[in-house]
């Protein structure tokens, strides 16, 4: 795979390898967000389909709020989790708006910062293919 040149910054490299990788796994509606993921941020500027809200207010409604799975803590926190390692818990409520958690380190939820955003869109792909 080919990656962005080097020296066009760190957040147009990461927005351009996630087009490509979304590319690449057959995401064709990826394309439609394109000037928004270029844009290197989500929160507050892209309006979500009307079916990823509802899927993401399904999902929060369903899912228990007990517990320290991403599951769970990103359901108490008002959205679906993006991805979740040992002390980060990223997660996209239905207003697009990313954030930042982790209950078992006892960090609050703050934003995630907007270098990160396309990044945890594409790894909420795979958990939630409907994101695509």
């Amino acid at each position: 795979m080919n990656c962005p040149p080097r020296d066009s910054g760190p957040a147009r490299s990461l927005a351009n390898l996630a087009l490509q990788l979304t590319s690449a796994a057959g995401r064709p509606s990826a394309s439609r967000w394109r000037s928004q993921l270029n844009a290197g941020t989500l929160g507050g500027h892209l309006k979500l389909p009307t079916h990823v809200v509802d899927r993401i207010r399904q999902f929060v409604a369903s899912t228990g709020k007990d517990g320290l799975h991403v599951d769970n803590e990103a359901a108490r926190y008002g959205g679906i989790p993006l991805l979740g390692t040992i002390g980060a818990t990223w997660l996209m409520r239905p207003d697009s708006s990313v954030w930042d958690v982790d209950d078992d380190f006892g960090r609050p939820l703050q934003p995630l910062p907007t270098e990160f955003h396309v990044l945890a869109l594409v790894a909420g792909i795979e958990p939630h293919p409907w994101l695509a």
